[in-house]
């Protein structure tokens, strides 16, 4: 009866998971083999011999901090798949993983909002963002890190709820226990899963103010999360098992100060990752999200500042903790996850590249600050302009702001990665400023179009980067890829096919076979040598 109960109150919300998981089905064979997931593969394969077979290789491993939970996960159901059928197989796991955050994210903005249809928004917002939701189709890195960071802060609310209505202390354990199992699946998977313990930290600090005599109570169940938090980072983290203190100390440095020999595309200048400028990140955001979250996470910003200087000025002092503290205390929250992390980049000038991929798991945090701000303006318009002509206008300005990513993903399937918004500039010169991309995707695509337009029974290719060699060698079948030879100079080759990954210059071969453009830039070129 519960079950029916659920789905007939978030029906909505159940219909559109399932509609994206079908999408999903659709879809998932048309991405390539990003960059790094080979990689990514062997931090599952090393890991699991580790657990399995006791196999010392992940000691001297070269990623062996890179947090492995939901790589091994994925890895036990797959690893006995061909290779052709495994990569696939993989990306629909990792969209899976992603829905089933997406649902969390959705309870999450409901008891924020306590609205349906301000929780859906945010739903949908999140879905529409194009750099997110075509990573969510292959990125095992970043999104699942998104993800772990929504169970994270969704039990951590749950956490607070059962302290402070006192519940019994076996309920409040629980809670707890839940909360530090979802930590440990953030710290497992990215060291930067640390914020989660900080924004715990906040949350306990505020209760304390506002709950002084129970303090002792308080710190007893804090102190039961950290303890359980560190007992599950340990299990779920398998480097860990071995002098776990001087790893933990290890990951930590090696998060800030990765070597990264490649370069970063940015603003026209090719910058080395670890010198990057303090503006790389906010502006990298602000460039690849649709533009109706900027203009509410804006509007959120300069909403709270006028309100809040208003309320100062007539020294109305308690109007800054109105009412609700409860509510106050989540947003807090939010508005913590998103900015520590962004701080703390800058201040410790730590190595990006590859856009703003790293940080992906702060997005969720500011949809929910912009659907904050898109609230305010509707509630606002209602009150001040009756009858529905005001809030029909607000609510077309709404539509038309998610339509514009949707058109955009839906033109250029399956390079959904490659969006930028209006401040980017013209589109046409983007290739000239910024990598596009990077994970090197779209050349399945160009060898694809190799395949079906030559029938020589051997095409000598060179490859600019590696994930072209990766899209032969494993995802196709091997009687297709037996036509293709990977020749290592384009002297020898019969075709030329490049991502422009650090190189926004044009080519200087006469012959153009094939192009991808998206927008008027284009991101793969296919030139034939002979």
């Amino acid at each position: 009866m519960k079950i029916l109960r659920f789905i007939k109150t978030h029906y909505l919300a159940v219909i559109l998971i399932i509609a994206l998981f079908l999408l999903g089905r659709e879809i998932y064979r048309d991405y390539g083999i990003p960059w790094d997931e080979k990689a990514q593969i062997d931090i599952a394969r090393v890991n699991y011999d580790y657990i399995v077979k006791g196999n010392p290789e992940l000691l001297t491993f070269t990623d062996r901090y890179y947090g492995p939970f939901f790589e091994v996960g994925i890895y036990y159901f797959m690893k006995d798949l061909s290779p052709s059928d495994y990569y696939y197989a993989r990306h629909l796991a990792i969209y899976s993983i992603n829905l089933i955050g997406l649902l969390s994210f959705y309870f999450l903005a409901f008891r924020l909002f306590k609205r349906r249809g301000w929780a859906l928004l945010a739903c949908v917002l999140l879905i529409v963002s194009p750099r997110i939701f075509a990573d969510s189709l292959y990125n095992a890195k970043d999104i699942p890190l998104m993800d772990a960071y929504i169970f994270a802060v969704a039990t951590l609310f749950v956490f607070t709820d059962a302290l402070k209505n006192k519940r019994r202390p076996g309920v409040t354990f629980i809670m707890a226990g839940a909360h530090a199992v979802t930590t440990a699946i953030a710290l497992s998977t990215r060291i930067s899963g640390l914020v989660i313990v900080l924004l715990t930290g906040i949350g306990f600090f505020l209760l304390l103010l506002q709950n002084r005599a129970e303090w002792k109570r308080l710190l007893l169940v804090f102190g039961v999360y950290i303890i359980g938090t560190l007992g599950f980072t340990m299990m779920f983290w398998p480097i860990l098992w071995h002098d776990p203190l001087r790893q933990i100390s290890n990951a930590l440095i090696e998060m800030n100060a990765r070597p990264y020999k490649s370069i970063n595309l940015y603003m026209g200048q090719l910058i080395p990752g670890q010198n990057l400028p303090w503006h790389y990140l906010p502006v990298w955001i602000g460039i690849t999200t649709p533009i109706l979250v900027v203009c509410g996470f804006v509007i959120t910003h300069l909403w709270a500042g006028i309100t809040g200087a208003a309320n100062i000025a007539r020294r109305q002092f308690g109007c800054l903790i109105k009412a609700n503290s409860a509510q106050l205390n989540d947003w807090l929250v939010i508005f913590g996850w998103l900015y520590l992390p962004v701080l703390a980049v800058i201040a410790m000038r730590t190595t990006l590249y590859d856009g703003w991929r790293h940080a992906f798991f702060i997005y969720p945090a500011g949809v929910l600050i912009a659907v904050w701000g898109m609230r305010r303006i509707w509630q606002f318009m209602s009150a001040r302009f009756p009858g529905k002509v005001a809030v029909g206008v607000a609510g077309l300005i709404m539509l038309v702001g998610i339509l514009e990513p949707v058109v955009f993903m839906v033109k250029n399937h399956p390079y959904e990665n490659i969006y930028f918004n209006f401040l980017a500039g013209n589109p046409a010169t983007l290739r000239q400023k910024y990598e596009l991309d990077y994970w090197g995707l779209s050349y399945k695509q160009a060898l694809d179009y190799i395949l079906a337009n030559d029938a020589s029974p051997e095409i000598k290719v060179f490859l600019e980067n590696s994930p072209g060699k990766s899209y032969i060698r494993l995802m196709l079948p091997s009687e297709i890829a037996s036509r293709f030879k990977i020749v290592d100079s384009p002297e020898r080759a019969n075709y030329y096919v490049s991502n422009y990954r650090g190189h926004p210059q044009d080519y200087p071969f006469p012959e153009k076979y094939y192009s991808i453009m998206v927008r008027g830039t284009e991101i793969m070129v296919v030139f034939k040598l002979k």
